[in-house]
């Protein structure tokens, strides 16, 4: 009797979130910063924070919850914050991309609805890294195919 082992690999391919953290200054001496998740044209893991020239919290964005809405593409961003009745605007120099290291904000904007005011962003920058999730784990698989061929080994000797 033949006995056949047969071993099935399966690749998954390795999945890369591009996490952008914002820093930036308002014209009017206030800041920016937080950070973000993007991934073909979308946007996860969102946390961003305004605060005036005095550092007190102006406003807090996220996509967590039912704080607002998200929407944007490669080149820009606009996020909601109906607590606050805020709305945020990040516009990039560049298109954000696997590639992205760090690219200047433009016409940024933060509107305040309550009063009608807006703050504009005087000068900022979106720098990334990469977070790289590898599945599934290639020593288990080379240890799996190893024990494999022993056993076979140990079987048919």
């Amino acid at each position: 009797m033949l006995l056949s082992t047969v071993f099935t690999l399966s690749v998954v391919p390795e999945t890369s979130a591009m996490t952008f953290n914002v820093n930036g200054m308002f014209e009017d001496g206030g800041k920016i910063s937080g950070f973000f998740d993007f991934n073909n044209d979308n946007y996860t893991n969102v946390n961003f924070q305004t605060t005036d020239s005095s550092d007190n919290i102006i406003a807090s964005y996220s996509d967590t919850g039912d704080e607002g809405f998200i929407f944007g593409n490669s080149s820009c961003f606009v996020i909601s914050n109906f607590d606050f009745y805020f709305d945020l605007s990040l516009d990039f120099e560049s298109n954000l991309t696997d590639n992205t290291e760090t690219i200047l904000l433009t016409t940024s904007q933060e509107e305040n609805f309550d009063d009608m005011s807006v703050r504009f962003i005087d000068s900022g920058t979106v720098t990334s890294f990469s977070t790289q999730v590898d599945e599934p784990s290639s020593l288990f698989l080379i240890s799996t195919f190893g024990l494999g061929l022993l056993f076979k080994r140990l079987l048919f000797s």
